[in-house]
């Protein structure tokens, strides 16, 4: 089984209901304590031009456990960002150290809490520390926002996230 194999089979699917894949999304293989796969193993369902001369074909093997990011839509499979402010983070590998002592107790207790996993400020005992915090350490890539994304008014619009 290849990932071409994958994303042709998913393409089928979706066409029989009528839905198309959103543009470009991407499954990845994982390993442990990753939440977003840094591999060449990708799977990408819907590929725009570019993505289709840069990734690559390639075969399954046994053991390896992938994360499968299926978002099907009624229209046409383009997103575009929303101008919505997320509460939702994850931490990077990067290092910077802080200059404010709100930034650096807040990195601090997100290292501790939830090492490399997603987590939102709601977590947070004090949310306003939290935010005053959070600003510094987006700034300087300790953390990475989850962006939001919306697609044409009036289309419905699925996800599935499911590991294999």
């Amino acid at each position: 089984m290849t990932n071409e194999k994958i994303t042709e089979t998913i393409q089928k699917i979706t066409a029989a209901y009528n839905c198309s894949p959103l543009e470009g999304m991407l499954s990845y293989e994982i390993k442990r304590y990753q939440t977003e796969g840094a591999t060449d193993k990708q799977i990408v369902l819907n590929p725009n031009e570019a993505q289709k001369k840069e990734i690559k074909s390639m075969e399954f093997a046994v053991h390896e456990v992938y994360a499968m990011d299926v978002f099907v839509t009624t229209g046409s499979g383009k997103m575009k960002e929303a101008n919505l402010s997320t509460t939702v983070h994850k931490r990077s590998d990067e290092t910077y150290l802080l200059k404010m002592k709100a930034s650096r107790a807040f990195f601090s207790e997100v290292s501790k809490r939830f090492t490399l996993m997603p987590f939102s400020l709601r977590a947070f005992e004090d949310e306003k520390k939290a935010k005053m915090g959070l600003k510094e350490c987006v700034t300087h890539e300790l953390l990475h926002p989850y962006q939001f994304s919306r697609t044409v008014m009036g289309n419905l619009l699925l996800n599935s996230n499911t590991q294999y």
